[in-house]
This record gives structure tokens, C-alpha cells and sequence, in this order.
């Protein structure tokens, strides 16, 4: 099943890493290539290289390809993915 709002889409998946992966998350859907699934790009402060965990982190900028908007089933397993991979160790 395609996806039909991809901004109210975008917006949760934002929601949602955010407090998986407690850093800010901006998600964009852009052609990557036939068989890459996303890119993922974590800006870092100053604060993150102190250690103090604190104060604000930097934030990770995720790209989506296109091809996951044909699929939900695809795109939810590729967040799910991306999820686990940079999740939050508390």
C-alpha cells in the first residue's frame, strides 16, 4: 500500500526517532539510488564532545528514497531498522 500524506508521514516519523534516538530528527524523502534504502547524517555539538549529556545534541538528518513511499510496510521496517541502530542508551 503507498503511502498517501507523506508530510503528515514525515512529521511522525520525526515524532517518533526523536525520542528514540533523543537528538532532534529532520526526515526528507529524496531519490537515493536503486538500492539504497536511506542516509543518515548525525550533526554533533560541542556539548556531545564534552560528555555532558545534558545539555542540547545535534541533529541527525535522515533521508529517505523515494521507492520506501510505495510501501509502508517497507518504510515502517526501514524505521524500525534505523531505530535500533541509533537508539538513546539510557
Amino acid at each position: 500500500m503507498k503511502v498517501k500524506r507523506i508530510e503528515q508521514t514525515r512529521r511522525r516519523i520525526e515524532w517518533g526517532m526523536e525520542k528514540d534516538v533523543g537528538r532532534p530528527v529532520r526526515v526528507s524523502f529524496s531519490h537515493l539510488g536503486k538500492d539504497k534504502r536511506y542516509s543518515v547524517a548525525i550533526q554533533t555539538t560541542l556539548y556531545e564532545f564534552d560528555g555532558d549529556s545534558n545539555e542540547s545534541k545535534g541533529t541527525m538528518h535522515l533521508s529517505l528514497n523515494t521507492t520506501l513511499l510505495q510501501n509502508k510496510t517497507m518504510l515502517t521496517d526501514t524505521i524500525m531498522e534505523i531505530s535500533n541502530l541509533y537508539r538513546k542508551s539510557e
